[in-house]
């Protein structure tokens, strides 16, 4: 049995007590241009609690908060733990340090389930009196907290936050199934358990750990009392496992995604200079798939270009810039002055709205989440490969940088492709190196003073 201090963490859990109750606010988060909430304190007396959560705590959307997100709970009994473990940042493993909103002692990911549903309330002084409970706040177990970059920062310990879901420690979350008040000194009883196999360690076991397994999978994505976050990620992952699964079997007669090589058809439907050296590409499917996927962004895909003159197209890698999905998307082109055709000829009057080139499947960039800082460098039409990235990164909340560098940067841009996006980005994210104004970019410089833990 795995033990912290005196605790049997896989006892059975019926009731508890809640230790301290907290709550915070949205504030700027250890020199990165984000916000976040993780920084609660102590609460005294008995506060509301809402659909939302504890009445005045905030939350950074993006990931948390909401109504599955309501209320986060951790055990105390793992911190003496983590204090053993990463000695150098022990004090700082203290009640509060996750950013929960109930701290208790007993209960644990390995001792509630999914779907659980509790009463909190005065502690009872006699366990068969259930008068009064009807008035009690309510909770559901309703997922297992997803780490973030946030913990690597709020520890000061890099690629710390995948040992929480590695070792079962990341805390869970409630939504609220009834309003009313909490307090610390509450007793916290389990009144009703729908799915007593599926503890939250077990639910992790096939959320990040064992990812293949699909009847596991296809169980976890039926249970109505997940979040949406755990729902939707079991359900995307079902289907794909089916899918390989038919594949493996060679009971899918080729589907219209199935093959990697695939070239499809696509119509220019736009064509818009960006600047005098880069052009913009729209190009939509001329047979679009019946489910297509969305694209992720730092995506990129060859395409094939035909060149007058040339018995065989040209095939070019390029980056994706935008899109709807896999059936509509946007490159940038720019006029390479050595080029052996496929750039020149997308550049001339001879590649109009309306030709067609083949596209290979679309290709998506791995992102490591775990730091606390992006900063990319890029040059010219460089950026096509990370702008989409940027903007999805700014949009979850992440701290991003861009040190890009052009030729000039005169008032209309001239030299500074998607112009509109890149100012919308922000002087905190995009600092822009003019050369016709004597500016250099220094990647030495740049990286004397990256954030803490950036990439």
């Amino acid at each position: 049995m795995a033990t912290e201090g005196e605790v049997d963490l896989y006892a059975p859990f019926t009731s508890d007590r809640i230790l301290e109750v907290r709550s915070g606010k949205l504030k700027k988060y250890k020199g990165l241009n984000i916000e976040s909430g993780i920084d609660k304190s102590l609460l005294d007396g008995r506060v509301h609690v809402n659909r939302l959560g504890i009445e005045g705590d905030e939350h950074d959307l993006t990931f948390h908060g909401g109504p599955d997100k309501a209320i986060h709970g951790y055990c105390s009994s793992h911190y003496p733990t983590w204090q053993s473990e990463f000695s150098s940042a022990a004090s700082r493993f203290v009640p509060g340090g996750f950013g929960e909103n109930l701290v208790t002692r007993l209960m644990n990911e390995r001792n509630i389930c999914i779907g659980d549903v509790m009463t909190v309330g005065r502690a009872s002084t006699n366990d068969d009196d259930k008068a009064g409970e009807e008035g009690l706040l309510l909770l559901q177990v309703s997922l297992p907290r997803q780490p973030c970059f946030k913990l690597n920062h709020r520890f000061e310990l890099k690629g710390f936050a995948p040992n929480t879901w590695r070792l079962s420690r990341t805390g869970w979350y409630y939504r609220v199934l009834r309003e009313g008040t909490v307090a610390a000194g509450d007793e916290i009883r389990l009144i009703e358990r729908p799915h007593p196999r599926w503890t939250i360690e077990r639910v992790q076991e096939y959320l990040h750990r064992n990812t293949g397994d699909l009847a596991a999978t296809e169980e976890l994505a039926a249970i109505p009392e997940f979040g949406k976050e755990c729902h939707d990620a079991f359900v995307s992952r079902a289907a794909k496992l089916r899918a390989k699964a038919r594949r493996e079997q060679g009971l899918d007669g080729g589907g219209e995604q199935d093959d990697p090589a695939q070239w499809r058809d696509f119509r220019i439907a736009e064509k818009k200079p960006q600047t005098s050296r880069i052009t913009s590409f729209v190009l939509e499917a001329v047979e679009p798939l019946s489910k297509p996927e969305d694209i992720v962004e730092g995506a990129h895909a060859k395409i094939r270009i035909p060149v007058p003159g040339r018995a065989e197209p040209l095939v070019r890698a390029y980056s994706i810039v935008g899109g709807d999905n896999t059936n509509r998307l946007e490159i940038g082109v720019a006029l390479e002055p050595d080029s052996r055709g496929a750039s020149r000829h997308l550049h001339s009057a001879a590649a109009m709205p309306g030709d067609v080139l083949q596209v290979s499947r679309i290709t998506g960039m791995k992102l490591v989440t775990s730091c606390s800082s992006h900063v990319f460098v890029a040059g010219g039409v460089g950026i096509t490969a990370f702008l989409s990235l940027l903007e999805a990164l700014r949009r979850y909340n992440f701290d991003a940088q861009l040190h890009y560098a052009v030729r000039g940067a005169a008032d209309d841009d001239d030299d500074v492709p998607f112009a509109e996006r890149v100012r919308a980005l922000g002087d905190q994210v995009v600092t822009i190196y003019d050369a016709s104004a004597g500016q250099r970019l220094s990647i030495p410089g740049i990286i004397r003073n990256m954030p803490w833990n950036s990439r």
